[in-house]
């Protein structure tokens, strides 16, 4: 499959979670910050967003890696993803201003959440970008529902 997200248990201590993202040939494996977010409300705010984007009812979605504690800062990393007709392109984020917004609903993200990052062809290297066909997030969709 070119594209999973998923959480597992963390190896360094009992009560961690990580997310694990692949696109493509790019695998990303980070700490799932669960302090205000439980791991099955990640997933299912992966889920819905995904399912958003599937069905052309936005052209761009998020899916929220981490949710920093109050405590440590105000913000939210997050997977933009930009649905182009039958391309999804992928950029890594992180926000402070407006972030609750992004909890609400996946309605809510096409608002707030800014532009899709571009260039140059000198500038790619500063823009952190995959792209997968909308087949490949349609395919995780009927795997997620099948659990």
């Amino acid at each position: 499959m070119a594209f999973n997200i998923e959480i597992s248990k963390g190896t360094r201590c009992q009560n961690e979670f990580v997310c694990e993202i692949h696109i493509d040939e790019h695998r990303e494996v980070v700490p799932l910050i669960t302090t205000r977010w439980s791991p099955e409300i990640y997933k299912k705010q992966w889920v819905a967003a995904l399912k958003f984007l599937a069905a052309s009812r936005s052209s761009r979605c998020a899916l929220i890696t981490c949710i920093q504690p109050e405590s440590i800062s105000y913000g939210i990393t997050y997977w933009a993803l930009f649905r182009d007709w039958h391309f999804v392109y992928f950029q890594e984020r992180f926000i402070r201003e407006n972030y609750e917004k992004f909890l609400i609903s996946p309605m809510m993200v096409e608002r707030y959440m800014p532009d899709r990052m571009q260039g140059t062809v000198e500038e790619f290297s500063r823009v952190s970008e995959w792209t997968l066909p909308i087949s490949d997030i349609q395919e995780f969709l009927l795997y997620v529902d099948d659990e």
